[in-house]
């Protein structure tokens, strides 16, 4: 059986972010807020010998947000779902986790 290979980047980035619909229960989540956003990279390879080197993965995606949303990252109202497409697509990922403080967060694929 000929088995399917990615290989995976994990980062950590300090950001601020909102929810710009929170309202109730969860309606602090409107205001500018900080996590610690750990975001899991995978892409797919066709062979084991290092096509794409992880290193070079992490350290792209971290410059990609840092140049887009300066550092501390700015998110504004970007909702983990939206960070995590944003990279699917810039980096051909086929999964994105984006998650707040390494508890809560979004898969895309």
């Amino acid at each position: 059986m000929q088995r399917k290979l990615e290989v995976m980047a994990t980062c950590r980035l300090v950001g601020f972010h909102r929810w710009e619909g929170a309202s109730g229960r969860y309606g602090y989540l409107g205001d500018r807020h900080r996590h610690e956003f750990v975001i899991a990279c995978h892409k797919r390879v066709d062979g084991p010998d290092r096509e794409v080197e992880v290193n070079d993965l992490k350290e792209d995606v971290e410059q990609h947000l840092i140049d887009a949303y300066g550092w501390p990252c700015e998110f504004g109202g970007m909702s983990c779902e939206q960070i995590a497409l944003e990279l699917c697509e810039k980096f051909d990922l086929s999964e994105c986790r984006v998650l707040e403080d390494g508890l809560c967060g979004a898969i895309a694929r």
